[in-house]
């Protein structure tokens, strides 16, 4: 393992209210939301993760702390916006909390 800096991971963890919600879910994740993410200065990876049909999280990890105060200032609400006009009201819950890395390492066999 090693030591890292200032790398902040924002997490968004999503409940859909059917299946049917959540198969849409991914499908805008994969084909538009995500690469809207990567596009944003200082996004430097993103990754979704599937627990359930109804189920998923968000991982977006940001160069910064700085790198992500400016996706708020800058891009939050209009990429929130977007996600708004996808899904109608009480289709998604969504809640979002960040997490600085602090520590990382890989297996020399990946």
């Amino acid at each position: 393992m090693q030591s890292t800096t200032e790398q902040i991971l924002y997490r968004v963890c999503v409940n859909a209210s059917s299946p049917e919600v959540g198969e849409r879910y991914h499908t805008w994740m994969l084909n538009e939301h995500g690469d809207d993410l990567l596009a944003v200065p200082g996004c430097i990876e993103c990754r979704v993760f599937k627990q359930s049909d109804t189920r998923f999280e968000a991982h977006y990890l940001f160069a910064s702390e700085g790198a992500l105060q400016r996706y708020y200032e800058h891009y939050a609400a209009g990429l929130r916006q977007k996600g708004a006009d996808h899904f109608a009201p009480g289709e998604i819950r969504i809640e979002r909390d960040e997490l600085l890395l602090i520590a990382e390492g890989r297996s020399a066999s990946a």
